[in-house]
């Protein structure tokens, strides 16, 4: 039974919901993103290293186009492997290096695949399933793959939220002091 306080039951107290917790550290395809971008993508560099090498053996000539390639690929990895650790560390710095390095992953793969195209047009076709599974697995990985980690790392509450001013630090080096 309850008290009537001027001619009116209490209204029930009600209890506020606890705000869901700020996210303190990786996880989900967060956590898969940064194996990705430190760990995968260096590997595929290093199986397309051991291609390259190899093609230019066979020729037997230096070919300059493979050698840009090459050295693109050498920052590329570089620059995937210092991102991936930043956005693993929860660096804001490491959130916007990743979508620098995904932006330029995405042109660079666009050329590659253009390029490759261009060279190899008559390798690709529906009878050829060599060279059509090596220009599909060529598309997967360097356009697809980076434009879909990229949408999510753009569009992601849980990202926004773990990399926010209050919850990340601003700069990916140690602060003097």
């Amino acid at each position: 039974m309850q008290l009537m306080l001027n001619g009116r039951r209490p209204t029930p107290r009600i209890k506020p919901t606890p705000i869901k917790s700020m996210p303190n550290k990786v996880t989900g395809f967060l956590l898969v993103i940064c194996i990705f971008l430190t760990i995968i993508q260096p590997l595929f560099f290093f199986y397309t290293f051991q291609s390259t090498v190899i093609d230019i053996h066979e020729l037997n000539t230096q070919n300059l186009e493979y050698l840009i390639f090459l050295g693109i690929d050498i920052l590329m990895v570089l620059f995937s492997v210092l991102s991936g650790l930043l956005l693993w560390l929860r660096k804001r710095l490491g959130l916007n290096l990743s979508k620098i390095f995904l932006v330029f992953s995405l042109i660079v793969g666009v050329l590659v695949v253009a390029y490759s195209l261009s060279l190899n047009i008559q390798n690709i076709s529906l009878s050829n399933t060599d060279g059509l599974s090596s220009f599909t697995y060529l598309i997967f990985w360097r356009t697809i793959i980076p434009f879909l980690i990229l949408l999510y790392l753009f569009r992601s509450k849980y990202v926004q939220v773990l990399y926010s001013k209050s919850t990340a630090s601003n700069s990916g080096f140690p602060s003097g002091g």
